[in-house]
């Protein structure tokens, strides 16, 4: 029965440490986080709930991940029921590849502005940042392939 049990945990141990860590921020610390970024960086927002951030994720991953020079950030926007089980779920399911965040905050209309002061809080959204370039840019729409493409292009540059 003991070793019935150690194997048990041994075996959970492994599957839990396989499973793609999602770190929890509040928006000051999303916002340090963008600020202290030493490459060019790509964060979407992004809810398992939402068909367009569903769609464009995987293009993302594709065509970011081939750049190794760039870093790739998913904030999910789910709301607490859904963290971390269902986004480590869909995340898993989807294989997504980057940097996973969910954003603990509630009230949108404190971290929206924090982000871009024009985000109205509709999702899909990309900021583009090169901190070395002081270069910003952020899109409130989902983006195709080509268009994915082109902003890696532009924040990516020396």
């Amino acid at each position: 029965m003991k070793r019935l049990l150690f194997v048990c945990l041994v075996i959970t141990c492994h599957f839990s440490s396989l499973a793609q860590e999602i770190r929890t921020m509040k928006i000051d610390e999303l916002d340090a986080f963008i600020q202290s970024a030493t490459k060019p960086t790509i964060i979407n927002f992004w809810a398992t709930w939402c068909a367009p951030c569903v769609e464009e994720m995987p293009w993302f991953n594709k065509i970011v991940n081939q750049n190794k020079n760039v870093e790739l950030v998913f904030v999910s926007l789910d709301n607490n029921s859904a963290y971390p089980a269902k986004i480590q779920s869909f995340v898993k399911a989807k294989k997504i590849s980057a940097t996973l965040i969910w954003l603990n905050e509630t009230n949108a209309e404190v971290f929206c502005p924090i982000i871009d002061e024009d985000w109205a809080g509709s999702i899909p959204a990309t900021l583009f940042i090169n901190n070395s370039r002081n270069y910003r840019r952020f899109i409130e729409a989902q983006l195709s392939p080509t268009e994915i493409r082109k902003q890696l292009r532009l924040v990516s540059r020396k």
